[in-house]
């Protein structure tokens, strides 16, 4: 059996303890209420977002008037930075799914914080790329695996950006994150109706079930 995947680090927990504090010295802080909109897309830059608690969505609006939800956002990870010396308006709209407190600070400002703290600087790297790893996963899954399956992957890798590991004997994992049908189709590339009918399939058949608030997922097949 292969050793079970870690859980990547999100960009707090990437930075030295002088770098961490040094950068939230330089931050606000700001309350998230759920459902809440940090920005949209097609408005100027401004902050950047450095979660403590709570998660957020990353949404690309489609030309029909759907959304595409490109990526989720926990404790520890950075939201709104563009790294770009221009500030071109906002490609994404982020929303709250689950309320919480992040730090706050100005584009530029953080800019001048990367460009002194050269370790730093290389911490976003790994932050973005790892967000784009999970991206090409996600893309990878829509066009070589049924619906069924893509849930199944979809909730093992936020499980595991979680911090689960599968160490039982059935390789399960469990998960404490409210998503909506909606919002697991909008990540999978598939419809509402569909992601529903596949869910309640997968209860029947023993691969999800409930525990109180948490999900617990089943090995995939």
């Amino acid at each position: 059996m292969s050793t079970p995947p870690l859980a990547p680090k999100p960009f707090l927990d990437l930075l030295s303890p002088e770098d961490r504090s040094a950068l939230i010295e330089r931050c606000g802080r700001r309350t998230l209420g759920r459902r809440q909109l940090l920005f949209v897309t097609g408005e100027p830059r401004g902050s950047v977002y450095l979660l403590r608690t709570g998660r957020v969505k990353l949404v690309r609006r489609t030309d029909a008037g759907g959304e595409v939800i490109v990526g989720l956002c926990g404790p520890g990870d950075i939201v709104g930075y563009s790294g770009l010396s221009t500030l071109p308006p906002r490609r994404l709209t982020a929303q709250v799914i689950e309320a919480g407190e992040a730090h706050t600070i100005d584009e530029p400002d953080f800019r001048s914080f990367l460009t002194a703290r050269p370790v730093a600087a290389l911490a976003v790297i790994e932050a973005v790329r790892r967000r784009l790893e999970t991206l090409r996963d996600s893309m990878v899954d829509v066009v070589s695996e049924d619906v069924p399956h893509r849930i199944l992957r979809l909730l093992r890798r936020l499980a595991i950006a979680q911090g689960q590991r599968p160490d039982d004997p059935k390789g399960e994992l469990s998960l404490d994150l409210r998503l909506t049908h909606q919002e697991v189709a909008n990540m999978i590339g598939a419809r509402r109706q569909t992601v529903t009918t596949a869910i309640n399939d997968m209860h029947r058949n023993g691969e999800l079930r409930r525990d109180q608030h948490r999900i617990v997922i089943g090995n995939p097949r």
